[in-house]
C-alpha cells in the first residue's frame, strides 16, 4: 500500500513545509490542505520557526555529544596510564611480600585468598589505592621502601599520579556534564519538532485520502510516496575497522543516519570510488533519487562504528 515518507533531516522538513505552503497558496481556495490545517489549527508558519530552532537544538546537542565524548577519550587516556604503573607497582610488592601476602594490607592493596589482587575499578578507588601506597612508601626511612629502586628505575612519582588522576576525575565530571547537556538539547529539540512532524504527516496523510487512486498528486506537495508492496524496515549495521557493505533498496526520502562513535563515508553505487559524504557521528544523509544503492565505508582503523538505512529489501 502507497504510503508517505517524512524527511529526517532538517533541511528537508523545512523544504517540505515551503512546499505545502507554496501549493496551498497556489491553489488559493480551490486547495484540499487550506480547510484541514484551519479545521487541526496547523500554521505552517510556525512550524517552520520551530523547525529553525530545532536545527538550533540539535547542533548543541551534537556539539556537547563529540564534548562529551572527547573528555571520555581524555579520562580513559589518563586512567590506562595510571592503572598500568599502578599495577606493576602492586605485582612488584606482591612478589617482595611472597611469604606474607598479607603485608599487602598495609599498603591497601586487597588480595584474595587465592593470591590474586583486586584493583579498584573507579577513579576514587584507584585514588584511594595509590593514596595509601604513597603513605606508607613515605612512612620507610630513605632507602629501605621496597619500591624505591623500582619507582626511580621506572621514573614513577606517586604524587604524579595522584595529579593525573585528578585530572582524569575532572574530566570524568566534564563528560557527564556535557552529557546531559547533550540530553537537554536533545529533549528540547523533540519538543519543538515532534508536533511538526505530527502536523507533517497528518497533511500527508489527509492529501492520500483525497487523492485516492492518484497518489503521486503528493510530490506537487513535496510530498515522497513510497508504492512499493515491500515494508520499508529500519536495519542497524555495525562496520568493523576499515570494513564497507553495499546497501541496495534505500528508501529515496529517507536518511542514513551515523550513530557513531566515529564518522562514516557514504559512496553511490556499488563502490567506494569518487569523494566520499563524510557522516560525523549524530549526522544524516538525505537519499535522493539516484541513491538506492550506497555503499557505507568505515575509515577508521581503531574502532566500529554503526549506522542505520531505511530499505525495503
Amino acid at each position: 500500500m502507497p504510503h508517505i515518507i517524512l524527511p529526517e533531516t532538517f533541511n528537508r522538513i523545512s523544504g517540505l513545509i515551503t512546499s505545502i505552503d507554496e501549493r496551498n497558496t497556489d491553489l488559493g481556495d480551490d486547495s484540499p490542505a487550506k480547510l484541514f490545517m484551519q479545521e487541526n489549527e496547523i500554521d505552517l508558519a510556525a512550524d517552520a520557526t520551530a523547525t529553525e530552532n530545532a536545527e538550533l537544538h540539535d547542533k548543541a546537542s551534537l556539539m556537547h555529544k563529540l564534548s562529551s565524548e572527547n573528555f571520555t577519550k581524555i579520562r580513559d587516556l589518563k586512567m590506562t596510564a595510571v592503572t598500568k604503573k599502578v599495577t606493576a607497582i602492586c605485582q612488584l610488592l606482591k612478589r617482595f611480600f611472597k611469604s606474607n601476602p598479607a603485608s599487602l594490607g598495609l599498603w591497601g592493596i586487597t588480595i584474595t585468598a587465592s593470591g590474586k589482587i583486586i584493583y579498584p575499578d573507579t577513579i576514587e578507588g584507584m585514588a584511594t589505592l595509590v593514596t595509601n601506597i604513597k603513605t606508607k612508601h613515605d612512612a620507610y626511612a630513605a632507602g629501605l621502601s621496597p619500591l624505591q629502586a623500582f619507582l626511580t628505575a621506572e621514573n614513577i612519582s606517586l604524587a604524579n599520579l595522584l595529579v593525573e588522576l585528578t585530572k582524569a576525575q575532572a574530566a570524568d565530571n566534564d563528560a557527564k556534564d556535557q552529557a546531559a547537556k547533550s540530553e537537554n538539547e536533545t529533549a528540547l529539540r523533540n519538543t519543538l519538532l515532534d508536533p511538526v512532524l505530527v502536523h507533517l504527516n497528518d497533511i500527508g496523510n489527509y492529501l492520500m485520502k483525497f487523492y485516492t487512486g492518484n497518489p503521486r498528486e503528493l510530490g506537487l506537495w513535496g510530498f515522497v510516496v513510497d508504492e512499493s508492496t515491500t515494508k520499508p524496515t529500519l536495519r542497524t549495521s555495525k562496520l568493523l575497522l576499515n570494513e564497507k557493505i553495499t546497501i541496495g533498496g534505500v528508501v529515496k526520502g529517507s536518511s542514513v543516519t551515523c550513530l557513531g562513535p566515529g564518522p562514516i563515508h557514504l559512496y553511490k553505487g556499488k563502490t567506494t570510488t569518487g569523494t566520499p559524504t563524510i557522516i560525523q557521528p549524530g549526522g544524516k544523509f538525505g537519499i535522493d533519487k539516484g541513491f538506492s544503492v550506497i555503499t557505507i565505508a568505515n575509515p577508521s582503523d581503531i574502532e566500529t562504528v554503526k549506522f542505520t538505512a531505511m530499505t525495503a529489501r
